[in-house]
């Protein structure tokens, strides 16, 4: 290569990596604008739905119930004892929660559900055979 192409090959060379250089400094600079914007209105970047705490309760003056539930893996689950009775967990938005008692003594029976301690579903406790309680995770 002559002495002359050498030069403007490499003048050539400099162009591009300022031109580049300068293409990439004005892209991180409007990412740090719309970010600064979002930042100032409160927005925050969409992020996978955090899980919440959620509770079954089982209520009552009976002295034998049987208890079926979507479990922790959102499977049904049964269990017999006398109330009260709690079972927690995490759960994502969306998830189907549900708790069915039957009273298999005298006495009362009530039931509820909770998510991160507000209620979703609340049977008073009452002197019936069955009572059912129903929600969604918010």
């Amino acid at each position: 290569m002559e002495p002359s192409n050498e030069k403007q090959h490499y003048e050539r060379g400099i162009r591009g990596a300022r031109l580049t250089a300068i293409i990439l400094g004005v892209a991180v600079l409007i990412v740090g604008i719309i970010g600064a914007q979002n930042a100032d209105q409160g927005i925050q970047p969409e992020s996978e739905p955090r899980s919440q705490r959620v509770e079954y309760q089982v209520t009552g003056t009976s002295k034998l119930v049987r208890i079926q539930y979507l479990n922790d893996m959102a499977f049904d689950a049964t269990r017999e004892g006398e109330p009260p009775w709690r079972f927690g967990f995490r759960a994502r938005q969306g998830r189907q929660l549900e708790v069915l008692v039957q009273n298999l003594g005298d006495g009362t029976i009530g039931c509820g559900i909770t998510a991160s301690g507000e209620d979703l579903s609340r049977e008073p406790e009452q002197n019936v055979a069955i009572l059912r309680c129903v929600a969604v995770v918010p």
